[in-house]
């Protein structure tokens, strides 16, 4: 869906998918057992093509909806499509036709769409996990997850200011510069 974000603001999907982020990594993998009610409640599918954002942020957030939409489809095989599994089967025509208009900007974003979409069908025609969706699973985990970690400690570990690893003692700074 294309469209410009306005509700909810940008600042909630990313929270939702840097919190789900958190959670798949306690198991390596991505998964569905997730808060689908109080948590994780937006329509993520709504939220796949959006405008008037950097490059890198609407590609974070494509990409972290396309993962939190896994999950749900997930959440439905560890369910059998029971009550805690029915929000990807309640909005499993919505979800494929927002993924079915992604723009794959390269190889490893078809091959989530691909995975996203096999995962909903699977969901549909009452299938559970199979082994393509347990590596798509890891495979998910490793390139967009670990990833974006990894990245993010990299980006940290380039702040280095001098004596930014010791303790803070105010004993040490006070009445220097005539600032205490």
């Amino acid at each position: 869906m294309n469209g410009r974000l306005t509700d909810p603001p940008v600042e909630l999907l990313q929270r939702d998918i840097v919190s789900s982020f958190h959670e798949y990594v306690d198991y390596a993998g991505v998964m569905g057992e997730m808060d689908w009610g109080l948590v994780y409640s937006l329509p993520y599918w709504e939220y796949l093509d959006l405008e008037g954002m950097y490059e890198d942020e609407r590609v974070f957030i494509r990409d972290g909806c396309l993962l939190l939409i896994l999950a749900m489809a997930f959440n439905a095989f560890d369910h059998h499509g029971g009550s805690k599994g029915n929000r990807i089967s309640r909005h499993a025509e919505d979800c494929i036709d927002a993924v079915n208009h992604v723009r794959s900007d390269d190889a490893d974003t078809q091959a989530l769409t691909d995975a996203v979409l096999y995962a909903i069908n699977r969901v549909k025609s009452g299938q559970g996990w199979d082994k393509y969706m347990m590596h798509a699973a890891v495979w998910a985990f490793r390139r967009y997850v670990a990833t974006y970690f990894e990245n993010n400690h990299r980006t940290c570990a380039a702040y280095q200011v001098p004596g930014a690893d010791e303790r803070p003692n105010r004993m040490a700074w006070e009445d220097k510069d005539g600032l205490a």
